[in-house]
């Protein structure tokens, strides 16, 4: 009878510990990053910290509260060309890391689906941490979402909130993203900051600097428009824009330099009632229709509060 009773609080206690397991994994609240150089977007847990800023705004790093997981989402120019000399397909892609990025192990490689475009998973080892990755790439752009842990057992896990993650993971039109349309729910929510201006030009002759930290920019060698529209209160990002040759092998130098310059409103608010349109204009914003995408992709709008 005593053994019965110590098997009965066991399954007791199993079953306590899966509830409150399902709990956190179903109870998570989410914030959403949209990044404007690329023009993609990705749900975040709400209790993680955003990473500093790349100097190239490619992308964002996300942090777990304690700092033990974190995650990485971005875009990347297809630079490397393949056997055919074209560039590079996403099966030669993950070839390429497997053989460059000097892992200990690969875990894992499977074909899965991103924002909906076909998608490989690959789960690393190296140096006792595991990463788990999925790719997808374009012709000329690619995008990854990778996420970071202490090992195996934290990365199953952590399953249920890196699939929301990658399935949350959506792209949307480049110039439009800049501008800040994109889906209403993310407006409304504050997600996208709108801006007053963008300004975009190229350069071929300072192009390490996007290999460079900005506190590390050489200023006499920047464009002539950086500094100035910076002194106006723009944000200036490089990204490259072309690339030398390369031997399929390592990164290629970049010959160009493609900046863009935002200036955002210091005072906004996006509202979808007439009731808050209203409200707002009371005190003191002025409001403007913008275009943007329902849940269910079909075209709606809100209105641009700023002051």
């Amino acid at each position: 009878m005593k053994n019965l009773k110590i098997i009965g609080l066991f399954a007791i206690a199993i079953l306590i510990v899966g509830a409150m397991l399902y709990f956190m994994e179903n109870s998570t609240s989410w914030q959403t990053y949209t990044n404007a150089r690329y023009a993609f977007s990705v749900d975040y847990p709400a209790d993680w910290s955003l990473g500093e800023a790349p100097t190239n705004n490619d992308g964002r790093e996300f942090f777990s509260p304690d700092d033990t997981l974190s995650c990485n989402a971005y875009g990347f120019p297809n630079a490397l060309t393949g056997a055919s000399g074209d560039p590079q397909t996403l099966d030669e892609f993950v070839d390429w890391l497997e053989e460059n990025m000097g892992v200990d192990d690969i875990l894992g490689r499977n074909r899965t689906k991103m924002a909906g475009q076909a998608a490989t998973e690959i789960v690393m080892a190296s140096g006792g941490t595991v990463s788990q990755a999925v790719y997808i790439l374009g012709e000329e752009t690619g995008y990854g979402l990778a996420c970071y842990y202490p090992g195996v057992d934290a990365k199953d896990a952590f399953k249920t909130t890196f699939d929301h993650m990658r399935q949350s993971f959506s792209l949307s039109d480049a110039s439009s993203a800049a501008l800040g349309t994109e889906q209403c729910g993310n407006l409304l929510l504050g997600a996208v900051t709108p801006l007053q201006d963008l300004q975009t030009f190229s350069d071929t002759e300072y192009t390490e600097v996007t290999m460079t930290s900005r506190e590390y920019w050489n200023r006499n060698m920047l464009p002539t428009q950086v500094p100035n529209l910076e002194s106006r209160g723009y944000d200036c990002y490089p990204m490259p824009g072309a690339f030398g040759d390369s031997d399929g092998s390592a990164q290629p130098e970049v010959t160009r330099v493609d900046w863009s310059c935002e200036l955002e409103y210091d005072d906004w608010k996006y509202v979808d009632t007439d009731a808050d349109k209203r409200s707002a204009e009371q005190a003191g914003y002025t409001c403007v229709t913008e275009s943007c995408t329902k849940a269910d992709n079909t075209m709606s709008g809100v209105w641009r509060c700023t002051k």
